[in-house]
Order: structure tokens, then C-alpha cells, then sequence
């Protein structure tokens, strides 16, 4: 009786995550006109590297981060958000996640007034 349950349990779709979200907590106001987002980080897609399989995207989720959460109030110069690492490493039985990101303030002249670096690593 319970075979066709069986059947059934194991032709499921796998279960679909929705983005993650960060608007819901205080924006980081920023003295600038512009904010650019630059993903220089790309997931090379081989072992040892995972991230492929998460069921959310690690770069799209850390470039969906700063745009929720940074907000342009100035009427001069740009900032550079630049995402320098997401990725997902497993080794053995373990996997090492890591986030690297960096904030540049750039007058309009093309001058850098400040910066800020983050980094994140987990096992």
C-alpha cells in the first residue's frame, strides 16, 4: 500500500528557495550619487568548488545585499561595491564558505575619498 507513496516521494521536484532578502534591515546610507555593483568573482565550477549546487546562488545573493542595503544620498561622486569572493569549497566532508566584498568612494574626478573591505568565512 504504501509503494505508490514511495513512487511518489521520490519523483518530487526539489524544493525551490526563494532569494534571499536584506531590505528589511536599516540601509547604510551612503554621501554619493551613484552606486555601481561590480561582480569581479566568478565561480570556476570545478571541484573542489561547489557553489553551483546551493540551492541559492552565493554571488547573486551578496550582490542582492548591496542593493538593499546601500543607499545613494549625495549629489556628487559614485561608489564601487565589488564582490571579490563568494564561493562554496568542500574538502573531504566539509565545506568552507567565504564572502569577500569591498566599498570604494570615488570623487567625480575620479579620486578614491574612502573604502571599506569585508570578509566572511564559515565551516
Amino acid at each position: 500500500m504504501l509503494l505508490p507513496f514511495l513512487l511518489a516521494a521520490c519523483g518530487s521536484e526539489p524544493k525551490v528557495y526563494r532569494p534571499l532578502r536584506y531590505d528589511y534591515l536599516k540601509p547604510i546610507d551612503l554621501a554619493v550619487k551613484t552606486i555601481d555593483i561590480d561582480t569581479r568573482f566568478v565561480a570556476s565550477g570545478m571541484a573542489p568548488d561547489i557553489s553551483q549546487e546551493s540551492p541559492v546562488d552565493p554571488v547573486a545573493t551578496l550582490r542582492r545585499m548591496g542593493e538593499d542595503r546601500l543607499k545613494p544620498l549625495g549629489s556628487t561622486g559614485r561608489a564601487i561595491f565589488s564582490i571579490l569572493d563568494a564561493s562554496l569549497i568542500k574538502r573531504a566532508n566539509v565545506v568552507r564558505g567565504s564572502m569577500d566584498a569591498t566599498v570604494e568612494i570615488m570623487t567625480d574626478d575620479g579620486q578614491r575619498a574612502g573604502y571599506a573591505q569585508a570578509q566572511v568565512t564559515r565551516r
